[in-house]
């Protein structure tokens, strides 16, 4: 199994058809991905962890078709919020997925080097020792480990 990425900023619309057992996500530039085929029962997971993040109507013309309308404002307060600490060289989103996917992995030892990094900034050296970048980078390193 390989993980799919699928970048909810360009997804335009996702179909649904075959009594859920098939799903195309289709892109903002007109692209769509490789169809998804669940052999042993339906979509219905998958597009709850879609509609997580996303907001979507049922097309009028197609009953199979679903039409992204807009980003939650969760997700877009969360994605905000990181970008205005400005922690992160790379998207904040992707590193929080990097994160989570090495705690499904390696749930003990990303926790105890999370934790490890984290004690070091916030218990053993008050702020004032501590510059900012300093501070940005440790987090950026321990959730990017």
């Amino acid at each position: 199994m390989q993980p799919v990425r699928i970048e909810m900023r360009e997804l335009k619309s996702y179909k649904v058809k075959k009594h859920g057992r098939n799903l195309i996500l289709m892109q903002n530039d007109g692209t769509s991905h490789n169809a998804f085929y669940f052999q042993y029962g339906n979509a219905d997971c998958f597009v709850n962890a879609i509609r997580a993040y996303v907001h979507t109507r049922r097309s009028a013309r197609d009953r199979n078709l679903f039409i992204v309308l807009e980003e939650r404002n969760e997700v877009q307060s969360l994605n905000h919020s990181f970008a205005e600490l400005n922690l992160f060289p790379e998207n904040p989103t992707d590193v929080v997925w990097k994160f989570m996917s090495n705690l499904k992995h390696r749930p003990y030892e990303t926790t105890l080097e999370t934790f490890s990094k984290l004690t070091d900034v916030f218990l053993y050296k008050p702020p004032e020792q501590r510059p900012e970048y300093e501070v940005a980078d440790l987090l950026n390193r321990s959730l990017s480990s």
